[in-house]
């Protein structure tokens, strides 16, 4: 069974702008984020994705070839989702631009997650 999901999450003055996209295939889960995950976006970035999460998901893409920005609040939600998926259980980075790969790296995100 796919399911398709489009979250378009417009804040103040149109200055933070987050585009999610999933596509759950049954055992992969593809997320795709435009846009910033900021402290005004990561609670709706949370609360979207985490019940999309569950035991029959085997791996996590988080495409963010569009992302633009992602702050420490960011960060948590990503730390949140490796705490939930358990196992031999992966998640995969991919297309990151160079300044969100660099915070990656610098936060030590890439000695537990694959980032591409």
């Amino acid at each position: 069974m796919l399911i398709y999901l489009v979250i378009y999450l417009q804040l103040i003055r149109g200055i933070l702008n987050m585009k999610i996209e999933c596509l759950n295939n049954e055992s992969d889960l593809i997320i795709k984020v435009a846009g910033s995950i900021n402290t005004q976006t990561a609670p709706d970035f949370e609360k979207e994705i985490m019940p999309l999460i569950d035991e029959n998901i085997k791996t996590i893409h988080l495409d963010f070839m569009n992302l633009d920005y992602i702050s420490s609040a960011g960060l948590r939600v990503i730390l949140l989702i490796t705490k939930k998926i358990h196992g031999e259980d992966v998640i995969v980075i991919e297309n990151v631009k160079d300044n969100i790969k660099e915070v990656f790296e610098m936060t030590g995100f890439t000695s537990f997650i694959k980032v591409l």
